[in-house]
């Protein structure tokens, strides 16, 4: 099961480093990019990067992460990644970032035909709105819902990517605050989600998906959280699985507090 994981975490890691043009996930199921946006909040100015990897394809290699491990992207490899950071001055501290991927292909009354990967604030429970709100499954469950951006990455100049449209190696920046990010598709991208999709790049996020449950147009949304989650650092983009202590850590631990128990009532009764 070990070689497994590391077979994954390794074909994530070496799929994440090969930037391309963004798949939109509007032609082959299950293949539409994971991509990474970045927003100075002062300057408003953006930038988009293709991480190299498809959403089934990222789903599979998250799942077989081994408890611990992480794989990372160097953001420096994207041409556009330097000047980006160069004209907002230099460091990230105003910035959010949100990672995206979608899948747009079949009949929006075929189940999960709809897919939206996104990036939650580290916490929030996305399941908790999957009845309690409208917004959130007409966005999954429709089509409407979802190609509003689908259409748009790297399409034509009058899509919610706008300046983004044309890339070099997957990656691009803009100086133009109307141009996207903020201005376009907002924290709940365009208001369609009644949860925020943005982090400040100090944050950790969590990482959802979220499809369609059924044919109805307000049809409960199917919602999995991811095991890792998505952190923003300098150069670096991370997707970390936290370590979960092995069944020896719990004994050694409950060996350790028995005999702190033990020597405690000893200088008492001494």
């Amino acid at each position: 099961m070990k070689l497994k994981q590391l077979i994954a975490a390794l074909a994530l890691v070496a799929a994440g480093s090969a930037h391309a043009a963004i798949d939109n996930g509007n032609s082959t199921d299950g293949t539409g990019s994971l991509f990474l946006v970045v927003t100075d909040t002062t300057a408003g100015y953006s930038f988009v990067g293709d991480l190299g990897v498809g959403m089934d394809g990222f789903i599979a290699s998250s799942a077989a992460m081994a408890s611990g491990s992480s794989t990372t992207w160097n953001l420096a490899g994207f041409s556009a990644w330097t000047p980006f950071v160069g004209a907002i001055g230099g460091d990230l501290t105003n910035a959010k970032y949100a990672v995206y991927s979608l899948d747009n292909v079949g009949a929006t009354t075929t189940v999960e035909a709809k897919r939206l990967l996104t990036t939650v604030a580290a916490g929030d429970d996305v399941s908790g709105y999957t009845t309690t709100n409208s917004k959130l499954v007409a966005a999954v469950g429709t089509a409407n819902g979802t190609t509003w951006l689908v259409s748009g990455v790297q399409a034509d100049a009058k899509n919610a990517m706008n300046d983004h449209d044309t890339v070099a190696d997957g990656s691009s920046y803009t100086n133009n605050s109307a141009a996207y990010a903020q201005a376009k598709i907002g924290d709940k991208l365009g208001n369609n989600m009644p949860f925020v999709t943005t982090v400040a790049a100090a944050d950790t996020a969590d990482f959802w998906l979220l499809g369609n449950s059924s044919s109805a147009t307000l049809a409960q949304a199917n919602l999995y959280q991811q095991a890792g989650q998505f952190s923003l650092s300098g150069d670096t983009l991370a997707y970390s699985v936290t370590a979960v202590p092995e069944p020896e850590t719990y004994a050694l631990m409950l060996a350790g507090l028995g005999l702190v128990g033990f020597m405690a009532r000893r200088r008492k009764a001494a």
